[in-house]
This record gives C-alpha cells, sequence and structure tokens, in this order.
C-alpha cells in the first residue's frame, strides 16, 4: 500500500502529474477531528507542497490529501484535475480508498495495513529515511533531501503536529519501495 500511495504522490509532485484516477474521498473518522480523547499525533490543518511556485500536494483541514494531475484527452491541451488520493487523522491513520492504509504510531515508526514497517520514522519533527534525516526548516524548506533536487516548500505548517503530519506526506511520497533504497529524490540520487 506504501508503494502505491507513494508512486501516486511521487508522480504528482516530481513529474508534474499523474493520469487520473477513480478516487473515493472518505474522511478518515469523524471521532477523531472531534473527539479530544483521541491520540493525537499529528496536526491536520491547510498544507501545500510546493516545487518553486507550482503547487502539487495539499493537505486539508478534513484529512483528505490531494495531488494535482494533468489530464489531457482527444489531443486537447492537458487540464489541471486535484484528485484525492489518501486521507490522514489526527491519530496517524492513513487511508486509501475508504481503506487502512497504515498507522503512524508514537514511536514515529509507520505500520502499513499488511503489518510491515515502513522504511521511514519520523523523530520529533525530523523524517529518517534510509541514511538522510530530512526536516522542514522555519520558513517551511525542506532540508536534507538532494541538494541537486528542485527546492520544495511546505506552506500552513502551525506547530511540530503539522510538522509531522508533512513528514509523514513526504515519507509516503519518498518511502515507497525504490525511492528508500538510494533512486529517488529523497535519497539524494
Amino acid at each position: 500500500m506504501i508503494k502505491v500511495l507513494g508512486c501516486m504522490m511521487f508522480a504528482m509532485v516530481a513529474c508534474g502529474g499523474a493520469k487520473p484516477a477513480t478516487t473515493t474521498t472518505t474522511t478518515p473518522t469523524e471521532t477523531t477531528a472531534t473527539d479530544p480523547a483521541a491520540k493525537s499525533l499529528l496536526t491536520i490543518g491547510e498544507l501545500a507542497f510546493a516545487n518553486g511556485d507550482d503547487v502539487g500536494v495539499k493537505l486539508h483541514p478534513d484529512g483528505n490529501v490531494e495531488g494535482k494531475a494533468m489530464h489531457s484527452q482527444g489531443g486537447k491541451p492537458a487540464v489541471e484535475e486535484w484528485k484525492t488520493f489518501a486521507q490522514l487523522a489526527r491519530d496517524g491513520r492513513v487511508m486509501h480508498d475508504g481503506k487502512a492504509a497504515g498507522q503512524l504510531k508514537a514511536d514515529g515508526s509507520f505500520v502499513m495495513a499488511d503489518g510491515q514497517v515502513a522504511p521511514f520514522k519520523i523523530e520529533g519533527t525530523t523524517l529518517t529515511l534510509g541514511d538522510k534525516r530530512v526536516s522542514i526548516d522555519d520558513k517551511g524548506i525542506i532540508q536534507g533531501t538532494n541538494a541537486n533536487a528542485p527546492q520544495m516548500r511546505v506552506t500552513g505548517l502551525t506547530d511540530d503536529g503539522s510538522r509531522r503530519a508533512a513528514l509523514l506526506i513526504i515519507g509516503l511520497m519518498f518511502g515507497a519501495e525504490g525511492h528508500a533504497n538510494g533512486d529517488g529524490p529523497a535519497a539524494g540520487k
């Protein structure tokens, strides 16, 4: 499941779009957003992930994560579309097409629905991905990725919880199989 999410997100951010897919928009749970007893690992709010001025991924206050897709048909010019491809909950759950995809644990590890542990970990406000330590500075610039890759930034950060939400999305984007093993932008290749 992480490979599916990661590949979709990577394609949308790094390649400027993806083929449209059928998606289901589902909020992870209504109780997570309103239940004060729910353990909050993430702050869910409006975040935008941009490569320069081009926003490619957004997190919305309802937990929906959208990616920009460029779609053209019949020789017509490409049209920008936004597709929901994941949902995040404050307790660290990640949903895809209305089904559990994984869970961020209190220790910062991410366990996928099939029980496998993802190749990344969030330690405080730092994402450890292979031998890389990725963070987001006070201006929203993502630090610790490939120095030759375009500079990415995140807007809308409000606290450590929103930084962890952004880092989880980055981990899902670049922690997919192949990217964590030295082949992707976050791995410095």
